[in-house]
């Protein structure tokens, strides 16, 4: 499930130096009309995206979890606040 970003986003984030490595055709853009460079790989690829993000961040604990996590519209930043939480608490 590739990565995805959105045409009105572009100009920011080079000026970040964010996504740099991207290529077209591991990149899903995105317009105002829907998917403008290719064709989805997957039902449901952004979600599948999203899903792997959330489970490659949480593997930075470097434990198993075992419970359950409900996410909705999660990125990057709210599952490394996830973990802050779940270090903090001393819940592993």
């Amino acid at each position: 499930a590739r990565t995805f970003g959105f045409m009105k986003d572009i100009g920011e984030l080079e000026k970040m130096g964010l996504g740099s490595g991207g290529r077209l055709n591991n990149f899903i853009l995105i317009g105002e009309d829907g998917v403008l460079n290719t064709e989805l790989r997957f039902e449901k690829e952004f979600s599948r995206h999203k899903i792997l993000d959330l489970f490659g961040d949480l593997y930075l604990l470097g434990k198993p979890i075992f419970g359950e996590i409900d996410a909705f519209m999660t990125g990057h930043s709210d599952n490394h606040n996830l973990l802050r939480e779940i270090l903090k608490e001393g819940i592993i």
